[in-house]
C-alpha cells in the first residue's frame, strides 16, 4: 500500500530534475488517499486531510487481510430497504406467517429504516425503535424485532456489515405477554345465556 498525495504530483524537468507542482485539485477536498490492495488483489482507496492516519489505515488494511480478518468499508452501504426485500423474498414459512412478517415491515419497520444505509443502523436506534413500538403495540414489537433480527443476519452472512445490531447486549429483548385468560363461572355462563333469546340460546 502507500499514501497518494492528491494535490501535487512529480514532473520531471527538462534537466532531468524531479520536481513537484500543484495538480487542477489543489485546496480542493482531501489531500492525501491511503491505497491498499484487498485480499482479490483489487485496488481500494480512501481519502484523508493529514498523512498520519492515511498511513496507518492502509497499513491497518492490509494487516486485516494478512490476517485473514479483511472487511470492506464500503460494505453496507446498501439501503435497508433493498436488503429487506431480498429478506422477505427469501422466507420460507407458511402463507400465514408471511403475510404477518411483510405487514409489521410494511407498516411498523419500514419507515423508520426503510431508506438508510444498512451501516448506519446502530444498537441505539434499535433499542429506540422497539420502545416506541412497545409503547403503542406491546405484540407487535416481538414480530418486529424477528423481522429486523432476521435481515440482519443476511447483512451479516453476506459480509455488509459485522455484527448485528438487533442483538447487542444494549437492545433488550421483548418479552409479550398476553393477557390472563378468565375463565368464567357456570352461573356466569348460564346468565348468559338466559339473556339471550329462546332462538339464539346454546342447545343442551
Amino acid at each position: 500500500g502507500f499514501t497518494k498525495d492528491l494535490w501535487t504530483k512529480e514532473v520531471k524537468l527538462p534537466d532531468g530534475r524531479k520536481e513537484r507542482i500543484r495538480t487542477a485539485r489543489w485546496g480542493v477536498g482531501k489531500r492525501l488517499l491511503a491505497v491498499w490492495l484487498d485480499p482479490e488483489d483489487r485496488e481500494r482507496s480512501k481519502a484523508f486531510r493529514v498523512k498520519l492516519p492515511a498511513d496507518n489505515y492502509w497499513r491497518d488494511m492490509e494487516s486485516a487481510r494478512d490476517r485473514g480478518e479483511y472487511f470492506d468499508p464500503k460494505a453496507g452501504a446498501e439501503m435497508f430497504g433493498n436488503l429487506a426485500q431480498r429478506w422477505l423474498g427469501s422466507l420460507a414459512v407458511d402463507p400465514a406467517s408471511k403475510i404477518q412478517y411483510e405487514s409489521v415491515y410494511r407498516l411498523h419497520i419500514e419507515p423508520v429504516f426503510g431508506k438508510r444505509q444498512t451501516k448506519a443502523i446502530k444498537p441505539s436506534d434499535i433499542k429506540t425503535f422497539q420502545a416506541d413500538l412497545g409503547a403503542r403495540y406491546t405484540s407487535t414489537v416481538v414480530t418486529a424485532r424477528l423481522v429486523l433480527v432476521g435481515i440482519l443476519n443476511l447483512a451479516v452472512e453476506d459480509e455488509l456489515i459485522k455484527k448485528n445490531p438487533a442483538l447487542s447486549k444494549v437492545v433488550p429483548a421483548p418479552r409479550y405477554k398476553p393477557d390472563e385468560i378468565v375463565v368464567w363461572s357456570e352461573q356466569t355462563v348460564w346468565a348468559l345465556i338466559d339473556a339471550h333469546a329462546e332462538a339464539q340460546r346454546l342447545l343442551p
